[in-house]
Formats: C-alpha cells, sequence, structure tokens
C-alpha cells in the first residue's frame, strides 16, 4: 500500500458500495506476502488428481462432480487472498447494511464504514491464507465461482511438517475439495446455509454510538497509521449473545459436511492413498 497517508484517506472515503472492497484486496495481498511462483508442473499434477478426485467421488456418491473439476487453480497465498476477498460478501455486505442503518448520526462515519469492513475482511482473508490448504477447510466457504483452488506453499509445508508424500497430500485435498464444492452445488444445502448466515447477521446487536466512537478514531492520523499497520483492531464489534445458538447451529452444519464427507473419503481412498489415515 502507498506510503502517503493522504492517498491512504483517499482510498478510504473511495467505494462504490457498501464494502471497499479494493482496500480489502490491498490489505488481504499485504498479509498473504509476498508472490511465490508456482511451477506449472505441480498445476498439471492437481488437475489431474482432480479429475482422478472426482471420477472416484462420482462412483462413490449421487453428487455430481462433473462440473466441479474442470477449472482448477494451484496457486499462492497471495493469489488465493487476492481471489478470495470479494468471495466473502455473504458475510460483508449485510453487516454493512446493519451498519448503515438507524442511528449511525455522522455523514463521515456512514463514509468510513464500507473502509472499515473492506479493511477488515481484508484482514481476515490475508490471515487465513497463511492456513487455507484449499476453499473448504477455513471454517466457512468462500462463496466463489466453480473453480477449486489449491494452496500450493501450504499443501507442501503441510506434507513437509507432518513427513507425509506430497502427492498423496495432493490427491487426498483433490477428495476433499471435489466432495465440498459438489455438496455445496446441491440446492437445499446452499439455500440451508444461507439461511443460518442471514440468522446469524440479523441477530448482530449493532451500537451506533460504540461504532461512531471507534471509527471517530480514523480521523487521528496516529490512530489510523496504526489501523493500517493491524486492521484486525476493529473485529468483534458486531458480537452478541443472541448469536451464540445460532453459530452452534452454523458450526454443526458444517460438522455435517466435512463428516460425510470425510466417510466418503474413507470409503474411496483406501486403495489410493497408503497415507490415507494419517492424512485424516
Amino acid at each position: 500500500m502507498t506510503d502517503n497517508l493522504f492517498d491512504r484517506l483517499r482510498k478510504l472515503l473511495e467505494s462504490s458500495g457498501p464494502v471497499n472492497w479494493e482496500l480489502g484486496r490491498e490489505i488481504a495481498e499485504s498479509v498473504a506476502g509476498d508472490p511465490e511462483p508456482i511451477e506449472p508442473w505441480v498445476a498439471e499434477e492437481l488437475e489431474e488428481l482432480t479429475h482422478t478426485a472426482a471420477l472416484r467421488v462420482a462412483a462413490a456418491t449421487p453428487l455430481d462432480t462433473a462440473q466441479h473439476s474442470s477449472d482448477v487453480r494451484a496457486v499462492d497465498r497471495r493469489t488465493w487472498a487476492a481471489d478470495n476477498t470479494e468471495s466473502f460478501a455473504y458475510l460483508a455486505e449485510p453487516l454493512a447494511a446493519r451498519m448503515a442503518g438507524p442511528g449511525m448520526s455522522d455523514p463521515l462515519m456512514a463514509q468510513l464504514t464500507p473502509a472499515l469492513l473492506g479493511m477488515q475482511m481484508g484482514s481476515m482473508v490475508g490471515a487465513m491464507s497463511h492456513r487455507a490448504l484449499g476453499q473448504f477447510d477455513v471454517g466457512l466457504p468462500p462463496d466463489a465461482d466453480d473453480a477449486l483452488y489449491f494452496v500450493v506453499p501450504n499443501i507442501d509445508d503441510f506434507a513437509s511438517e507432518h513427513g507425509l508424500d506430497v502427492r498423496q497430500t495432493r490427491l487426498w485435498l483433490a477428495l476433499h475439495e471435489v466432495l465440498h464444492r459438489a455438496e455445496f452445488s446441491v440446492g437445499w444445502v446452499r439455500d440451508r446455509f444461507d439461511a443460518l448466515i442471514a440468522e446469524f447477521i440479523d441477530g448482530a446487536d449493532v451500537d451506533p454510538g460504540s461504532l461512531e466512537e471507534r471509527l471517530g478514531g480514523l480521523q487521528d492520523p496516529e490512530q489510523l497509521q496504526h489501523l493500517f499497520e493491524d486492521p484486525a483492531a476493529l473485529t468483534g464489534l458486531m458480537a452478541s449473545e443472541e448469536q451464540g445458538p445460532i453459530l452452534s447451529d452454523i458450526r454443526a452444519f458444517m460438522a455435517v459436511m466435512e463428516g460425510y464427507a470425510e466417510y466418503v473419503i474413507q470409503q474411496t481412498s483406501a486403495t489410493l492413498l497408503p497415507e490415507a489415515e494419517r492424512l485424516r
């Protein structure tokens, strides 16, 4: 990001929607780190393994996997963060609507809200990029296109750290990603997930006074500089006691999705992956 404070202020205030996604992507890329080259042969291998995984899952389940194995993207952390920041819009944009509701009296504060959410989402996704192996192991799935992402540096680090065969690790992950993408393509699954998320956001406790107090700090150059260095400083604003039971429902829902995927992988990988149990 630019070192000019006034350029940063201008960028804070420039947003054509409820969330400043351009600012969010910049922060996500900054947190993710420098670009890391991905060898072409690794991308080719992941395409091959994903095709194999799709065939195995299709043979073992009624899920449609054909459409979820054609677009395979082998990426570094920075690319994953940049491509997936806006794919969490289903979380951020409804929150923006809540934060812009009655009680937000200061026009400047209303103008800064998109920047606040952009910075929070960018910080969150940038942090995720250091642990994500694919799309479906970060707690809540990105609402992205049908592409399957594989974060190659994280996969390689995971295999090396645990003494695993890297090709088996990639195939296990391909099975995991193909299964979850196919699960969420079933109409009622996505509908149920979206309904749970909407209920969670509706239960958010928005305190306009507290929000304006925190946003007011952005008018102080020193606090603004600190915020750019640590965008997560404003997280946690939306939590409420009422959200606890709903969060439990979301976790239970994701546990069912993961449990089904784990069962299918166990059934399909026995002859493919000698290290399947350790990978699991």
